[in-house]
C-alpha cells in the first residue's frame, strides 16, 4: 500500500503490473493524481485508489526524457514548453500601421 503522498516529477512503479510512471499533476479539487506512464500513456488515480495500490518510488529512468533531446529553448515551436522565463516575453507584438479610433 502506498502510505506516502506522491510528488510531481517523481517516478514510481506499480508492483502488481510492473508499470513505471511519473506524477505529472495533482488535482486537489477533484482529488486525483495524474500520471504519465513510461510508454507515454496518461492516466490518473483517485486519492483513495492511490492509498490502496502497491506503489514504490523508483529512480528516474535514464532514457525517460530521450524524446526531448535536441529541443532548444530558443525554438519557436518548443519555447513555450520548456521556456522558464517570463511567458509574456513569448508574445509577439502585433504591428499596427493605422490610427486608433478615439471617437
Amino acid at each position: 500500500m502506498a502510505s506516502f503522498f506522491p510528488l510531481i516529477g517523481s517516478w514510481y512503479r506499480d508492483t502488481e503490473t510492473g508499470q513505471r510512471f511519473e506524477i505529472v499533476a495533482i488535482d486537489e479539487k477533484h482529488k486525483t493524481i495524474e500520471v504519465q506512464y513510461y510508454d507515454g500513456d496518461i492516466s490518473e488515480f483517485d486519492i483513495e485508489s492511490w492509498g490502496s495500490a502497491n506503489i514504490v518510488e523508483v529512480e528516474t529512468p535514464e532514457e525517460a526524457y530521450a524524446g526531448y533531446e535536441g529541443m532548444s529553448a530558443f525554438s519557436d515551436e518548443n519555447s513555450a514548453f520548456i521556456y522558464s522565463g517570463n511567458p509574456i516575453e513569448l508574445i509577439e507584438p502585433e504591428s499596427f500601421s493605422g490610427f486608433d479610433d478615439l471617437f
